[in-house]
């Protein structure tokens, strides 16, 4: 095979260069940033959702669909996974054992100095 057709885009060479070199950088920032932007996503619909989400233990992959773009619906699942283990860890409130502050202020004790009587 000849280096014009190896620059041309044969597409039958496993290192076909596209014709176009601007479309082949698109593609590759695209592939680099894609990750991030679900990330992002995923942020951003969780702040709506009120759930509080830590990015850094999911795979950006995990929120790809096959053409490299998010996919919402695996967003979504994350988010409402999330919500349940956020509802499930919530601690009730104890009432009645021991001390703990209510609503209304506690009344000042009197004061046990015999100065003051």
């Amino acid at each position: 095979m000849s280096d014009e057709q190896t620059l041309a885009g044969d597409s039958g060479s496993p290192e076909a260069v596209p014709a176009d070199p601007a479309q082949a950088i698109r593609a590759e920032i695209q592939r680099e940033y894609a990750g991030k932007l679900a990330l992002a996503e995923l942020r951003t619909q969780a702040a709506i959702a009120g759930v509080t989400v830590l990015a850094e233990y999911y795979d950006p992959n995990c929120f790809l669909s096959e053409d490299g773009t998010t996919n919402t619906e695996a967003v979504h699942e994350a988010i409402e996974k999330e919500r349940a283990n956020q509802a499930a860890k919530a601690f009730p409130v104890l009432q009645g054992a021991g001390y703990h502050r209510g609503t209304a202020p506690n009344p000042p004790a009197p004061s046990l100095d015999a100065r003051h009587r």
